[in-house]
C-alpha cells in the first residue's frame, strides 16, 4: 500500500488521461485502506493483481472489488500461466486485463504446444472482452509469432528497456501490430 500510495502521489504530473498499473496482492485490496486508497482515482488506476499468493477468501475480494469496478476501476490479471494466477480467479472476476507471463511467451514460436496455449487464450479473452497482453517479449521472432496467434499488446525489453518515467503522455504497454 506504500508503494501504491507514493506512485498515485505522482499521478497529478501526467495529464488527467494517463493511468498507472500497479500491483496489488489479495491481502492489500481485502484491506479498507485499499479502498480508501482507489475510490479518489479511480478512472487513473488499472489494478493489478498478482500472482504471489493464493485466494482464500473470493467472497471478501469479489465484495471488495465489485462496487470499485462498477464505478470505474479497471482490474488486471498479472503473470497468467505463473503462480497463482488460475483461470478461476480470471473466471470469476472477469478482468479487463490478462497479462500473459513470459514463461508462455518464451520460444512461442518454435513450440507448438505453447502457440496452442496462447491461440486459445486469444479466444478466451475475446469472449471475456478482456484485453490480452504478452509479457517477456525478449526477440523480433517472439513478437512475429505472438501477433501471429492474435496478440495485440506486449511488453518486454525486445519492446523497450525499463526507463525513468517522463512527464509526458505515455503507453503504458506497445502495440505489436
Amino acid at each position: 500500500l506504500a508503494a501504491a500510495r507514493a506512485a498515485i502521489s505522482k499521478l497529478n504530473r501526467f495529464s488527467s488521461d494517463c493511468y498507472v498499473a500497479i500491483n496489488f496482492s489479495v491481502r492489500a485490496i481485502i484491506t479498507p485502506e485499499f479502498t480508501e486508497l482507489i475510490r479518489p482515482v479511480l478512472g487513473r488506476v488499472v489494478v493489478e493483481l498478482t500472482e504471489h499468493a493464493r485466494v482464500d477468501d473470493y467472497p471478501a475480494l469479489e465484495a471488495t472489488l465489485e462496487p470499485l469496478r462498477r464505478d470505474g476501476l479497471k482490474l488486471s490479471i498479472d503473470d497468467v500461466g505463473a503462480g497463482f494466477s488460475s483461470f478461476e480467479l480470471i473466471l470469476r472476476l472477469r478482468p479487463d486485463i490478462v497479462k500473459l507471463d513470459w514463461f508462455l511467451t518464451r520460444g512461442v514460436g518454435g513450440d507448438p504446444a505453447r502457440a496452442s496455449l496462447t491461440r486459445g487464450l486469444v479466444a478466451f479473452c475475446r469472449t471475456l472482452n478482456a484485453t490480452l497482453i504478452a509479457e517477456g517479449i525478449e526477440n523480433g521472432s517472439e513478437q512475429t509469432a505472438l501477433v501471429g496467434l492474435g496478440i495485440n499488446y506486449g511488453q518486454g525489453y525486445h519492446l523497450g528497456l525499463p526507463q525513468p518515467v517522463v512527464e509526458t503522455r505515455q503507453q503504458p504497454n506497445i502495440s505489436l501490430n
